[in-house]
């Protein structure tokens, strides 16, 4: 297999290293683990005659697994692209209790006294006032690192929905996903910002072709995540995107081209209306997009990306029937977990108000178990009726059940005519015929 020379520092900085032999990886263990078989016979045979100095890596999470290695000659610089955070700048005592650090500074404090037999003079003990401004950013620190390793990794390119036409491919800014095209924005960014390009591009001439606030709002190229996104319509198009039986109803009221302090701040109130109508869990007021955080928006962005995409039609129900009947469609669900799931439905849409949930808008399905959904439908008029049921769950019980939607449309299959007004002894009741303006009765 080769032989190869490595230096390596007689001095280890460590009070504590393994040394079991047993926790070497051997030939034999690596067949019986199905993704190591490949490399089962790259592994050198063990000699028990080696001795170890130290032995790394033990039990390492998977967040500390290399996701791709760049080595080249020899005593060169190697790399390893793993998922990690960039923390060096905060200190361990700052993300402690103001008690707790002056404990932790007298315990230094006697300790260097201990060994150097002098007053330390390198140790400096913040005043609380200071201490709570560094504490406060090392932990927005640590949380940012917590959301960039955990959250905003999650984020991967999707296909581009069919419904995109040619003309507006050609419209839309490229921009690439490749991590060095950016010096500022990470991959996820750029996958966040070419997603909210490309379904604003979609969507402006759909959901404001008839707004009476203002003609359609002119394409832009979307770059930032503060002043793009602070009139509300370039996230407003996210949504209509995925639920355009809310325009109508909600977003064709804002402004398209807003110029004053007042009209961004609607622009937000109509989205937040929006967001609260199919039950989007998010903590965001509309002041909070019309007067951005850059760090904040990204977040909103990430979570409609991730959110969004489950508000689309999954199945129809059709409900047919004579005029001026009732009929009633059942949806079963079923709850797999061992926890009870607990779900909130809503109807939406310009006919919601033809559908009825007879049980009520919140239902609990027991764990291992499931139920059934009733939906009454009255018919009115002859023209069909359209709604939409959203099913989002609430993640009370630590469960989250996934949202489901589902497209309601009616059909009239029998008209059957009025019975005629009669007398009790059997003679017709004559009604009088109505008045029409321009029509003069006979003499």
């Amino acid at each position: 297999m080769g032989q190869s020379n490595l230096n390596y520092l007689l001095s280890l900085n460590v009070n504590i290293f393994l040394r079991a032999k047993r926790q070497i990886p051997t030939r034999s263990i690596a067949t019986h683990h199905k993704h190591l078989e490949s490399i089962a016979d790259k592994i050198p045979e063990l000699d028990p005659n080696a001795k170890i100095l130290l032995l790394i890596g033990t039990g390492c999470p998977e967040v500390l697994s290399s996701q791709r290695a760049v080595k080249g000659p020899q005593e060169c610089h190697f790399a390893q692209r793993c998922q990690g955070a960039s923390l060096s700048h905060v200190l361990p005592q700052f993300l402690l209790d103001f008690d707790d650090y002056k404990r932790w500074t007298n315990l230094q404090s006697m300790l260097k006294l201990k060994i150097s037999k002098s007053e330390p003079k390198d140790i400096h003990i913040l005043d609380d006032y200071t201490f709570e401004a560094i504490s406060k950013q090392s932990w927005t620190d640590v949380l940012l690192q917590i959301y960039k390793i955990f959250v905003l990794q999650r984020v991967s390119a999707v296909k581009v929905s069919p419904l995109s036409s040619p003309e507006n491919e050609e419209i839309i800014p490229k921009i690439s996903a490749d991590p060095l095209s950016s010096n500022i924005y990470s991959s996820p960014e750029i996958i966040i910002l070419t997603w909210m390009n490309r379904n604003y591009e979609k969507t402006r001439k759909i959901v404001w072709k008839d707004c009476p606030k203002g003609d359609i709002p002119p394409a832009r190229w979307i770059v930032n995540f503060d002043r793009d996104l602070q009139d509300g319509l370039v996230l407003a198009a996210q949504v209509a995107n995925y639920c355009p039986y809310l325009i109508s109803t909600h977003l064709v009221n804002m402004y398209t081209y807003p110029d004053t302090s007042e009209q961004y701040l609607h622009n937000c109130l109509v989205l937040i209306n929006a967001f609260h109508a199919i039950n989007l869990d998010i903590d965001v007021l509309a002041s909070d997009i019309s007067d951005p955080n850059p760090v904040m928006m990204l977040m909103l962005s990430v979570y409609l990306y991730e959110r969004l995409p489950q508000y689309l039609f999954k199945k129809y129900i059709e409900f047919a029937g004579r005029l001026h009947s009732t009929v009633v469609r059942k949806i079963h669900l079923k709850n797999p977990s061992v926890k009870p799931l607990i779900y909130n439905a809503t109807i939406l849409g310009r006919d919601s108000a033809d559908f009825v949930l007879p049980k009520g808008n919140t239902m609990t399905i027991a764990p291992k178990s499931q139920i059934s959904i009733h939906i009454e439908f009255t018919s009115r008029f002859l023209h069909p009726a359209e709604a939409v049921l959203l099913l989002v769950s609430k993640a009370l019980t630590g469960v989250e059940g996934v949202t489901m939607t589902f497209s309601l449309k009616t059909r009239i299959s029998q008209i059957k005519p009025a019975q005629s007004n009669s007398h009790p002894l059997g003679n017709t009741i004559a009604t009088p015929a109505p008045y029409l303006p321009g029509l003069l009765p006979f003499p």
